[in-house]
């Protein structure tokens, strides 16, 4: 299972932008889904030890009484991948002049000051579509979820492109409460965040 997908891979946080071992499992997140799968020894511990308890904290819930996931979920149409164009391919390049920061110094003779990246517009770095790499928002398929499009499952509203990430599933049983939806397919096990509205 590929669970790059799950990685937060425009996040600032730089340990959640590719997967992470913790014990034995190997997990992955974006701050607002996580799921750990049996470990992949290509991936490391996180440098970050407070992390690391927040994770293990998370997965630390009862999983007594898991229901199958309900049949009647329906997700909403997707639309045309807004990065991609729909090509499925889509490259980021950090820009050069700022390292990705969207801002550069310009120091005069009394002070400096932090000015928007003239090269990049302020936006870090540069998308091209194309190339050989799956783009980062549609994971390759070329289309996703309206923005915020939700789903309701039960109790918990959800994000729907998190929940596409674990409708299909073999065997998924989930268990939700007022904050998160917990799931679980064989081996592999995790979470989505539950949406304020």
């Amino acid at each position: 299972m590929d669970i790059t997908n799950w990685c937060g891979t425009n996040d600032i946080r730089e340990y959640i932008r590719t997967p992470f071992n913790i014990g034995d499992r190997t997990m992955a997140s974006n701050g607002h889904v996580l799921i750990s799968i049996p470990k992949n020894k290509n991936y490391a511990a996180p440098k970050k030890s407070s992390f690391v308890k927040t994770i293990e904290g998370l997965l630390d819930i009862d999983k007594t009484n898991l229901q199958p996931f309900p049949a009647d979920v329906v997700l909403p149409d997707l639309k045309e991948c807004p990065v991609c164009a729909g090509t499925k391919k889509a490259s980021q390049k950090t820009c050069d002049e700022c390292d990705g920061e969207g801002e550069v110094d310009a120091e005069t003779a009394y002070n400096t000051y932090e000015v928007e990246c003239k090269s990049c517009n302020g936006e870090g770095g540069r998308i091209t579509r194309g190339g050989d790499d799956d783009c980062f928002e549609c994971h390759g398929v070329g289309r996703v979820a309206p923005n915020d499009s939700t789903v309701k499952i039960y109790d918990i509203t959800l994000d729907a492109k998190y929940v596409a990430l674990i409708k299909d599933m073999p065997d998924l049983q989930i268990k939700t409460s007022e904050n998160y939806l917990y799931f679980q397919s064989g081996e592999n096990e995790g979470l989505i965040m539950g949406l304020r509205v």
